[in-house]
């Protein structure tokens, strides 16, 4: 497994280990009895985090303070409503300060470019595992059913569920870029034409640029940033 995975992989395998009913019931017996220990599960999940953004050569103190307010805010909020039964007004604030720094991508301009899509998918493991648990084991919101498929009819509504967002995913391009040809093409057009004084008429709007009688040459130089993407760069040079 390619090293830049490990962390995404680390927050798979912890939520998908939460789907035992017997993991569950430690868990929230531990919180139950010792509720400050809630506060080690952000410690954690953020030395996850910076641990990835080190790897990636992307750690930097704004970034570690963004994710250490994203991990433990919630945590806080939610131990100030721990003497009332959910949900309560501060239950839904928690749920907003996990989905909206998400959602628009904060702090998305101290991280690199060539990091950006791997942290991005990390900080959703940090999401889920910390929305699981506030509100799993340490809220025990009533009706949240976090478990496998007990019967058919869990199964056929799982899989309605996934084809009704598959649709509204699409159309909203959600899709992780990565899936997306357009983007490296747009990018390639612009890196190899963008300084040439006869563009214009090379490309005619072509997202490849095509032959020209001035341009003697074309060289294609494919250079990998890093394991998650390649980027193929036109280098454009006029005959003398």
């Amino acid at each position: 497994m390619d090293a830049m995975y490990v962390a995404p992989a680390l927050f798979l395998i912890a939520i998908l280990a939460l789907l035992a009913p017997r993991v569950q019931r430690v868990l929230q017996n531990v919180l139950k009895q010792s509720p400050a220990l809630l506060f080690a599960i952000p410690a954690l999940l953020s030395a996850v985090f910076l641990a990835a953004a080190v790897q990636l050569r992307a750690f930097n103190f704004p970034l570690a303070g963004l994710i250490l307010a994203y991990t433990f805010l919630p945590v806080i909020f939610a131990c100030l409503a721990r003497r009332t039964a959910p949900p309560v007004t501060l239950d839904f604030f928690v749920i907003a300060l996990l989905w909206f720094p998400l959602e628009f991508s904060v702090g998305q301009q101290w991280a690199p470019r060539s990091a950006r899509s791997t942290l991005h998918l990390t900080a959703y493991g940090v999401s889920i595992w910390l929305g699981l648990a506030i509100f799993l084991l340490f809220r025990r919101l009533a009706g949240m059913k976090y478990s496998l498929p007990r019967s058919a009819r869990d199964l056929r509504n799982l899989l309605l569920g996934f084809a009704a967002s598959a649709p509204i995913l699409r159309t909203r391009h959600r899709f992780p870029a990565a899936f997306s040809p357009a983007r490296p093409v747009r990018a390639a057009h612009r890196v190899g034409v963008s300084h040439h004084p006869g563009r214009y008429r090379a490309t005619r709007g072509d997202p490849v640029p095509r032959p020209d009688p001035k341009l003697h040459r074309a060289e294609i130089r494919r250079e990998r940033q890093n394991a998650a993407h390649r980027r193929v760069h036109f280098r454009l040079r006029a005959s003398g």
